[in-house]
């Protein structure tokens, strides 16, 4: 018999007064992930090829808002190493919100630089008439980094791999 792999998520709540849903003590959103697919093939219709780097910049204020909460509701993650930051925030932000699996696979902190692979992005599925590029989470992550280290960053390179089904991408700071 297989087991349950289904988590709760123990940052959620329902306020029972205004039948709003909390995150970490905040309002929040429950949309399925295919919405976010679905604004991404909108924007295209509408702008076209600009349409990604909307997204991206969305993502990147995203990103940046959701540091700021995240960081206000643990405050002892101003404590710890920015390195344990980035980590415990991507992992936060991105897997525990449904924005996608994320692996980090290099972090340097006195650059700042960081490569990384986001796999299951919400912005990606079921599109097949574009190309597999996760630009609202790669803007996420970079309004992440933009909050830690207080410098703006950059996505300096990307790619999808096909056959693992992912997308790797580096950010680096705006020289």
């Amino acid at each position: 018999m297989k087991e349950n792999t289904k988590k709760y998520i123990p940052y959620i709540w329902l306020d029972d007064e205004t039948g709003h849903p909390l995150m970490m003590n905040e309002r929040c959103t429950i949309i399925f992930s295919e919405t976010l697919s679905t604004l991404r093939l909108s924007l295209y219709k509408i702008i076209g090829e600009g349409s990604e780097m909307l997204l991206r910049l969305i993502g990147r204020d995203m990103g940046k808002k959701y540091a700021q909460l995240v960081l206000k509701q643990y405050p002892e993650l101003n404590e710890v190493s920015k390195h344990t930051q980035i980590y415990e925030l991507c992992s936060i932000i991105l897997r525990n919100t449904g924005f996608g699996k994320i692996k980090i696979l290099e972090l340097d902190v006195t650059k700042p630089e960081m490569r990384a692979i986001i796999k299951d992005a919400p912005s990606g599925l079921g599109i097949k008439s574009l190309p597999p590029i996760y630009n609202l989470e790669a803007g996420m992550l970079c309004g992440i980094l933009e909050e830690i280290f207080d410098r703006e960053m950059v996505v300096s390179g990307y790619r999808f791999n096909e056959s693992e089904d992912n997308y790797e991408l580096t950010i680096t700071k705006v020289e």
